[in-house]
């Protein structure tokens, strides 16, 4: 072999190491742009991921405080309703009237027409009663029948509750 074969030879085997060492560099290059590009996805989609979890939790509060603001006035609502309607003239000359056993038709037309204006007033209002202080008796004007609002089944139930409560203070 001459010293030129031999040049040649070496040659080409620096060629293809050189080759070989370019193709593994390009190798890791890549591999290593893949494992940067990954982990940053990885990481920002953490991010976003608890942004948006953070802001759903803020979401929701947001709306239970709305809700139980708009909770809190229903029954703030409802409290005054009720505070009108106990002072009111005509219910209070009703209640008398019921305790003397001296119930008029005049008395009657008036709780009536009261609990009717109510129920017209206030749309979310189902009914109106008028309960005597014995609990035994009651006046009730509602947009649906006694069995529809359920009153018969619940008012004996809540006025037994009521007193339970009253005793236990």
């Amino acid at each position: 072999m001459t010293d030129e074969e031999r040049q040649h030879e070496q040659n080409g085997k620096q060629n293809s190491a050189t080759g070989n060492l370019i193709k593994k560099i390009l190798l890791l290059v890549t591999v290593s742009i893949l494992i940067v590009t990954l982990t940053v996805a990885g990481v920002s989609l953490t991010f976003s991921i608890a942004s948006m979890k953070e802001q759903s939790v803020e979401l929701l509060q947001m709306q239970n405080n709305t809700v139980a603001e708009s909770f809190k006035g229903s029954m703030d609502s409802y409290k005054e309703i009720v505070l009108g309607t106990i002072m009111d003239d005509s219910v209070q000359n009703y209640c008398r009237q019921v305790q003397k056993n001296e119930l008029k038709t005049a008395d009657i037309d008036a709780v009536y027409s009261k609990l009717e204006n109510l129920n017209n007033m206030y749309e979310s209002l189902n009914f109106a009663a008028i309960v005597s202080s014995d609990y035994k008796s009651y006046y009730y004007r509602g947009k649906g029948s006694l069995s529809v609002t359920q009153f018969e089944e619940v008012y004996p139930q809540h006025m037994r509750d009521a007193n339970m409560r009253r005793k236990e203070r």
